[in-house]
């Protein structure tokens, strides 16, 4: 088979193959492989993949390629900064920035409060007694 040949059936069986390693399977020189794809309309650059980021909550894939944390929506980046807790007094659901109850953590903070009402509330009954 001649070489010109060769050197399109691997362009066609291996499109992402670059040049330099067709040449290297050949035997020849990147340069002689340029002109023969050149000369036959075929591309001389293989095509590349785009980097995919898939959104970190959910994993559906995403095109915005500049974001550190990448998030597919609204919903997803509420879902991410927020976390779900209960009030120690009522036990009704809140919502906290991870921020906040990773420095609350810090401080040693053990009790979560949805508002000052409930706060007081447990400090009397837990401090001062009924």
């Amino acid at each position: 088979m001649k070489f010109k040949n060769r050197v399109v059936r691997l362009r066609k069986k291996y499109p992402f193959m670059r040049i330099t390693e067709i040449a290297a399977e050949l035997g020849a020189t990147k340069q002689r492989v340029w002109a023969v794809l050149n000369r036959r309309g075929l591309d001389t650059n293989p095509p590349r993949l785009k980097p995919v980021l898939y959104c970190v909550v959910c994993g559906i894939a995403i095109l915005n390629k500049q974001k550190k944390r990448p998030l597919c929506s609204k919903e997803c980046s509420a879902k991410h900064r927020y976390i779900k807790l209960s009030c120690d007094y009522c036990t009704s659901t809140i919502y906290r920035l991870k921020s906040e109850v990773r420095r609350a953590h810090e401080l040693k903070y053990q009790h979560a409060f949805c508002n000052n009402q409930c706060y007081n509330k447990y400090r009397k009954e837990q401090y001062i007694g009924n």
